[in-house]
Protein backbone atom coordinates (compact mmCIF):
# COMPACT_ATOMS: atom_id res chain seq x y z
CA UNK A 1 0.00 0.00 0.00
CA UNK A 2 2.97 2.11 -0.21
CA UNK A 3 3.22 2.36 3.43
CA UNK A 4 7.08 2.01 4.96
CA UNK A 5 7.92 -1.08 6.71
CA UNK A 6 8.41 0.04 10.41
CA UNK A 7 12.51 -1.20 11.15
CA UNK A 8 13.90 -1.07 14.41
CA UNK A 9 17.56 -0.46 14.88
CA UNK A 10 19.18 -2.75 17.73
CA UNK A 11 21.91 -0.15 18.57
CA UNK A 12 19.44 2.13 19.63
CA UNK A 13 17.31 -0.20 21.43
CA UNK A 14 17.63 -0.66 25.17
CA UNK A 15 16.13 -4.11 27.05
CA UNK A 16 15.49 -3.27 30.76
CA UNK A 17 15.23 -6.55 33.32
CA UNK A 18 13.97 -6.44 36.74
CA UNK A 19 16.06 -8.65 39.15
CA UNK A 20 12.76 -8.87 41.32
CA UNK A 21 14.25 -7.68 44.33
CA UNK A 22 12.24 -4.05 44.44
CA UNK A 23 15.40 -2.35 45.99
CA UNK A 24 14.89 1.65 45.59
CA UNK A 25 17.01 4.14 46.75
CA UNK A 26 14.48 6.32 49.04
CA UNK A 27 13.86 9.97 48.39
CA UNK A 28 15.43 12.32 50.47
CA UNK A 29 12.65 14.59 52.36
CA UNK A 30 12.80 18.14 52.09
CA UNK A 31 13.50 18.84 55.82
CA UNK A 32 14.71 22.16 55.68
CA UNK A 33 10.92 23.28 53.54
CA UNK A 34 8.88 25.96 53.90
CA UNK A 35 5.82 26.03 51.91
CA UNK A 36 5.70 29.85 52.19
CA UNK A 37 9.18 30.08 50.12
CA UNK A 38 8.17 27.85 47.38
CA UNK A 39 6.68 30.15 44.28
CA UNK A 40 3.92 28.81 42.27
CA UNK A 41 5.70 28.02 39.01
CA UNK A 42 8.42 25.91 41.40
CA UNK A 43 5.46 24.15 42.78
CA UNK A 44 3.99 23.39 39.37
CA UNK A 45 7.27 22.19 38.19
CA UNK A 46 7.86 19.66 40.89
CA UNK A 47 4.30 18.13 40.02
CA UNK A 48 4.78 17.74 36.65
CA UNK A 49 8.15 16.40 36.95
CA UNK A 50 6.74 13.74 39.47
CA UNK A 51 4.48 12.89 36.60
CA UNK A 52 1.04 13.54 39.15
CA UNK A 53 -1.67 13.32 37.16
CA UNK A 54 -5.82 12.94 38.77
CA UNK A 55 -5.78 9.95 40.55
CA UNK A 56 -9.77 10.10 41.17
CA UNK A 57 -9.83 8.11 37.66
CA UNK A 58 -9.54 10.92 34.67
CA UNK A 59 -5.48 11.12 34.97
CA UNK A 60 -5.88 14.75 33.78
CA UNK A 61 -2.32 16.02 34.16
CA UNK A 62 -2.36 17.60 37.42
CA UNK A 63 0.39 20.52 37.01
CA UNK A 64 -2.29 21.90 33.96
CA UNK A 65 -5.10 22.19 36.61
CA UNK A 66 -2.24 24.40 39.29
CA UNK A 67 -2.22 26.61 36.28
CA UNK A 68 -5.57 27.51 35.07
CA UNK A 69 -6.39 30.13 32.29
CA UNK A 70 -8.80 32.09 34.38
CA UNK A 71 -8.39 33.31 37.90
CA UNK A 72 -9.98 31.01 40.71
CA UNK A 73 -11.12 31.83 44.05
CA UNK A 74 -12.52 28.51 45.49
CA UNK A 75 -10.73 24.99 45.92
CA UNK A 76 -12.68 22.00 46.71
CA UNK A 77 -11.03 18.63 47.80
CA UNK A 78 -13.15 15.24 46.48
CA UNK A 79 -13.03 12.75 49.29
CA UNK A 80 -16.44 12.08 48.28
CA UNK A 81 -15.80 8.45 46.99
CA UNK A 82 -19.03 7.39 46.32
CA UNK A 83 -18.50 4.33 44.03
CA UNK A 84 -19.51 1.34 45.82
CA UNK A 85 -17.23 -1.12 47.20
CA UNK A 86 -14.01 2.31 46.75
CA UNK A 87 -12.25 3.03 49.91
CA UNK A 88 -9.10 3.89 49.39
CA UNK A 89 -9.74 7.20 49.36
CA UNK A 90 -11.29 6.89 52.83
CA UNK A 91 -7.94 4.99 54.25
CA UNK A 92 -6.07 7.46 52.98
CA UNK A 93 -7.83 10.37 54.47
CA UNK A 94 -7.86 8.33 57.45
CA UNK A 95 -4.15 7.74 57.63
CA UNK A 96 -2.61 10.42 56.14
CA UNK A 97 -4.57 13.76 57.29
CA UNK A 98 -1.76 16.24 57.86
CA UNK A 99 0.05 15.33 54.88
CA UNK A 100 -3.14 16.03 52.79
CA UNK A 101 -3.37 19.23 55.01
CA UNK A 102 0.22 20.12 53.52
CA UNK A 103 -0.72 19.40 50.10
CA UNK A 104 -3.63 21.59 50.15
CA UNK A 105 -1.99 23.83 51.31
CA UNK A 106 0.82 23.92 48.91
CA UNK A 107 -2.64 23.79 45.54
CA UNK A 108 -4.16 26.94 47.41
CA UNK A 109 -0.68 28.86 47.47
CA UNK A 110 -0.73 27.72 43.25
CA UNK A 111 -4.15 28.50 42.82
CA UNK A 112 -4.18 32.01 45.53
CA UNK A 113 -7.95 30.84 46.29
CA UNK A 114 -9.44 32.70 49.13
CA UNK A 115 -11.96 29.78 50.11
CA UNK A 116 -11.26 25.75 50.54
CA UNK A 117 -13.62 22.90 50.76
CA UNK A 118 -12.82 19.61 52.26
CA UNK A 119 -15.80 17.29 50.91
CA UNK A 120 -16.10 14.30 52.93
CA UNK A 121 -19.36 11.78 52.44
CA UNK A 122 -21.43 11.28 55.80
CA UNK A 123 -20.28 7.10 55.41
CA UNK A 124 -16.73 7.95 56.35
CA UNK A 125 -17.11 8.80 60.13
CA UNK A 126 -13.58 8.14 60.52
CA UNK A 127 -12.38 10.51 58.19
CA UNK A 128 -14.53 13.51 59.12
CA UNK A 129 -13.62 13.09 62.83
CA UNK A 130 -9.65 13.23 61.93
CA UNK A 131 -10.13 16.38 59.40
CA UNK A 132 -12.29 18.25 61.98
CA UNK A 133 -9.52 17.72 64.51
CA UNK A 134 -6.71 18.72 62.38
CA UNK A 135 -8.69 21.25 61.23
CA UNK A 136 -9.46 22.94 64.53
CA UNK A 137 -5.70 22.80 65.90
CA UNK A 138 -4.43 24.47 62.89
CA UNK A 139 -6.97 27.23 62.62
CA UNK A 140 -7.49 27.60 59.21
CA UNK A 141 -10.49 30.60 58.52
CA UNK A 142 -10.72 29.59 54.90
CA UNK A 143 -10.63 26.07 55.12
CA UNK A 144 -14.64 24.61 55.86
CA UNK A 145 -14.94 21.14 56.32
CA UNK A 146 -18.00 19.99 54.41
CA UNK A 147 -19.59 16.94 55.26
CA UNK A 148 -22.03 15.45 52.33
CA UNK A 149 -25.02 13.16 52.27
CA UNK A 150 -23.74 9.77 51.05
CA UNK A 151 -25.06 9.21 47.70
CA UNK A 152 -24.52 8.40 44.22
CA UNK A 153 -23.19 10.32 41.33
CA UNK A 154 -21.37 12.70 43.89
CA UNK A 155 -17.86 12.48 42.99
CA UNK A 156 -18.03 14.35 39.83
CA UNK A 157 -16.89 17.72 39.63
CA UNK A 158 -19.86 19.56 38.18
CA UNK A 159 -22.31 17.65 40.64
CA UNK A 160 -19.51 18.10 43.41
CA UNK A 161 -19.76 21.83 43.08
CA UNK A 162 -23.82 21.61 42.80
CA UNK A 163 -23.75 19.99 46.17
CA UNK A 164 -21.60 22.55 48.07
CA UNK A 165 -21.61 25.94 46.34
CA UNK A 166 -24.94 25.63 44.79
CA UNK A 167 -23.60 26.69 42.03
CA UNK A 168 -23.77 25.63 38.06
CA UNK A 169 -21.32 24.73 35.55
CA UNK A 170 -22.44 25.76 32.13
CA UNK A 171 -22.47 23.28 29.13
CA UNK A 172 -19.54 23.01 27.65
CA UNK A 173 -17.61 24.75 30.45
CA UNK A 174 -15.49 23.47 33.12
CA UNK A 175 -15.23 24.48 36.86
CA UNK A 176 -12.25 27.04 36.32
CA UNK A 177 -14.61 29.48 33.91
CA UNK A 178 -17.34 30.08 37.51
CA UNK A 179 -13.64 30.41 39.72
CA UNK A 180 -13.47 27.14 40.65
CA UNK A 181 -10.73 24.36 40.73
CA UNK A 182 -11.30 20.78 42.19
CA UNK A 183 -8.89 18.10 43.32
CA UNK A 184 -9.01 14.92 44.68
CA UNK A 185 -7.52 13.75 47.71
CA UNK A 186 -5.15 11.19 46.44
CA UNK A 187 -3.84 13.68 43.93
CA UNK A 188 -3.71 16.25 47.01
CA UNK A 189 -1.10 13.62 48.78
CA UNK A 190 0.96 13.04 45.87
CA UNK A 191 1.54 16.92 45.23
CA UNK A 192 2.59 16.44 48.85
CA UNK A 193 4.77 13.64 48.55
CA UNK A 194 6.15 15.53 45.25
CA UNK A 195 6.91 18.42 46.93
CA UNK A 196 7.88 17.44 50.62
CA UNK A 197 9.27 13.89 49.98
CA UNK A 198 10.95 14.97 46.97
CA UNK A 199 9.04 11.52 45.37
CA UNK A 200 7.75 11.21 42.05
CA UNK A 201 4.20 9.49 41.49
CA UNK A 202 5.30 5.44 41.04
CA UNK A 203 2.67 4.12 43.80
CA UNK A 204 -0.55 4.49 45.08
CA UNK A 205 -3.42 2.88 46.76
CA UNK A 206 -5.85 0.46 45.30
CA UNK A 207 -8.91 -1.05 46.63
CA UNK A 208 -9.41 -4.74 45.73
CA UNK A 209 -12.92 -6.34 46.55
CA UNK A 210 -16.13 -7.91 45.24
CA UNK A 211 -17.89 -10.87 45.73
CA UNK A 212 -15.52 -13.48 45.09
CA UNK A 213 -12.25 -11.49 47.39
CA UNK A 214 -12.33 -13.73 50.69
CA UNK A 215 -10.03 -11.18 52.32
CA UNK A 216 -10.95 -7.49 50.50
CA UNK A 217 -7.67 -4.88 51.13
CA UNK A 218 -6.29 -1.49 50.61
CA UNK A 219 -3.26 -2.14 49.02
CA UNK A 220 -0.23 0.10 48.49
CA UNK A 221 1.32 -1.01 45.21
CA UNK A 222 3.51 0.41 42.32
CA UNK A 223 2.52 1.56 39.27
CA UNK A 224 2.73 -1.21 36.71
CA UNK A 225 1.65 -4.44 38.97
CA UNK A 226 -0.25 -6.65 37.31
CA UNK A 227 -3.75 -7.08 38.52
CA UNK A 228 -3.59 -10.19 39.13
CA UNK A 229 -0.52 -10.68 41.89
CA UNK A 230 -3.07 -7.63 43.87
CA UNK A 231 -5.95 -10.32 43.43
CA UNK A 232 -3.57 -13.04 44.40
CA UNK A 233 -2.05 -11.42 47.48
CA UNK A 234 -5.98 -11.06 48.92
CA UNK A 235 -6.58 -14.72 47.98
CA UNK A 236 -7.87 -17.65 47.93
CA UNK A 237 -10.49 -16.70 46.10
CA UNK A 238 -14.17 -18.00 47.08
CA UNK A 239 -15.29 -18.25 43.42
CA UNK A 240 -14.05 -17.65 40.05
CA UNK A 241 -14.92 -14.21 39.27
CA UNK A 242 -17.44 -13.80 36.32
CA UNK A 243 -16.21 -10.46 35.24
CA UNK A 244 -12.93 -8.28 36.52
CA UNK A 245 -13.50 -4.50 36.58
CA UNK A 246 -10.73 -1.92 37.30
CA UNK A 247 -12.55 1.25 39.02
CA UNK A 248 -15.95 1.22 40.85
CA UNK A 249 -19.06 -0.83 39.44
CA UNK A 250 -20.77 1.94 38.58
CA UNK A 251 -18.26 3.81 35.95
CA UNK A 252 -15.40 1.14 36.26
CA UNK A 253 -14.65 -0.92 33.20
CA UNK A 254 -14.62 -4.88 32.91
CA UNK A 255 -11.57 -6.35 31.84
CA UNK A 256 -10.67 -9.20 29.46
CA UNK A 257 -7.54 -10.62 31.47
CA UNK A 258 -6.18 -10.16 34.79
CA UNK A 259 -2.77 -9.70 33.45
CA UNK A 260 -3.53 -5.67 32.50
CA UNK A 261 -1.24 -3.50 34.88
CA UNK A 262 -2.43 -1.19 37.51
CA UNK A 263 -1.70 3.05 36.38
CA UNK A 264 -1.87 6.02 37.81
CA UNK A 265 -5.87 6.17 37.71
CA UNK A 266 -6.35 2.53 39.22
CA UNK A 267 -9.20 2.71 42.16
CA UNK A 268 -9.75 -0.50 42.78
CA UNK A 269 -9.87 -3.89 40.90
CA UNK A 270 -13.05 -5.33 41.91
CA UNK A 271 -14.26 -9.20 40.94
CA UNK A 272 -17.98 -10.34 40.92
CA UNK A 273 -19.77 -13.65 40.43
CA UNK A 274 -22.08 -14.37 38.32
CA UNK A 275 -25.30 -13.36 40.40
CA UNK A 276 -23.70 -10.07 41.05
CA UNK A 277 -22.23 -9.32 37.31
CA UNK A 278 -25.46 -10.05 35.23
CA UNK A 279 -28.26 -10.77 38.23
CA UNK A 280 -30.68 -7.70 39.62
CA UNK A 281 -27.42 -5.56 40.70
CA UNK A 282 -26.45 -5.43 37.74
CA UNK A 283 -30.32 -4.23 36.83
CA UNK A 284 -29.71 -1.93 39.61
CA UNK A 285 -26.56 -0.36 38.23
CA UNK A 286 -28.68 0.86 35.09
CA UNK A 287 -31.28 2.11 36.87
CA UNK A 288 -29.44 4.32 38.94
CA UNK A 289 -27.60 5.42 35.91
CA UNK A 290 -30.63 5.57 33.95
CA UNK A 291 -32.15 7.92 36.64
CA UNK A 292 -29.25 9.86 36.48
CA UNK A 293 -29.95 10.26 32.95
CA UNK A 294 -33.63 10.81 32.93
CA UNK A 295 -33.30 13.85 35.55
CA UNK A 296 -31.00 15.47 32.97
CA UNK A 297 -33.31 15.12 30.22
CA UNK A 298 -36.49 15.79 32.43
CA UNK A 299 -34.31 19.23 32.75
CA UNK A 300 -33.71 19.97 28.91
CA UNK A 301 -37.54 18.95 28.06
CA UNK A 302 -38.57 21.26 31.19
CA UNK A 303 -36.74 23.91 29.65
CA UNK A 304 -38.40 23.52 26.05
CA UNK A 305 -41.59 23.35 27.80
CA UNK A 306 -41.30 26.71 29.02
CA UNK A 307 -39.64 28.09 25.92
CA UNK A 308 -42.75 27.12 24.16
CA UNK A 309 -45.01 28.12 26.95
CA UNK A 310 -46.44 24.94 26.91
CA UNK A 311 -48.13 25.11 30.54
CA UNK A 312 -49.56 21.09 30.78
CA UNK A 313 -46.22 20.02 28.99
CA UNK A 314 -44.41 21.90 31.78
CA UNK A 315 -46.42 21.02 34.49
CA UNK A 316 -45.81 17.26 33.35
CA UNK A 317 -42.07 17.43 33.31
CA UNK A 318 -42.07 19.13 36.77
CA UNK A 319 -44.10 16.30 38.13
CA UNK A 320 -42.08 13.77 36.72
CA UNK A 321 -38.63 15.69 38.01
CA UNK A 322 -39.95 15.92 41.57
CA UNK A 323 -40.66 12.09 41.58
CA UNK A 324 -37.11 12.05 40.34
CA UNK A 325 -35.81 14.10 42.59
CA UNK A 326 -36.99 14.27 46.27
CA UNK A 327 -36.06 17.45 47.22
CA UNK A 328 -38.07 18.22 44.59
CA UNK A 329 -36.25 21.27 43.31
CA UNK A 330 -35.47 21.86 39.85
CA UNK A 331 -32.45 23.89 38.73
CA UNK A 332 -32.85 25.59 35.07
CA UNK A 333 -30.14 26.79 33.03
CA UNK A 334 -31.59 29.94 30.68
CA UNK A 335 -28.05 30.34 29.26
CA UNK A 336 -29.24 26.69 27.66
CA UNK A 337 -32.33 28.80 25.87
CA UNK A 338 -30.00 29.44 23.14
CA UNK A 339 -29.68 26.20 21.93
CA UNK A 340 -33.15 24.56 22.26
CA UNK A 341 -33.63 24.43 19.15
CA UNK A 342 -30.70 21.42 18.80
CA UNK A 343 -32.88 19.39 21.40
CA UNK A 344 -35.41 16.49 20.31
Amino acid sequence: DGSTPLTINPEQSRGIESDGLDNSQLPTPNSQLRIEDLSSEQIRNIVLEAGIVGMGGASFPAHIKLNPPKPVDTLIINGAECEPYLTGDYRLMVEKTKEILQGIELIARCLGVKQIYIAIEDNKPEAIKSFRKELDMLHAPRSTLHVLKSMYPQGGEKQLIMNILDKEVPSGKLPFDIGIVVHNVATVFAVYEAVCLNKPLYERVVTVAGSCIASPKNLLVHVGTPIKDLIDFCGPLKEEPAKIIIGGPMMGIAQFSDRVPVIKSTTGVLLFNKKIAFGDNSKARFSVVRKVFYTFLHHKKFVRSIHLKDEELTKFFSQSAERLNPKGRIIISYSSLANLDKLH
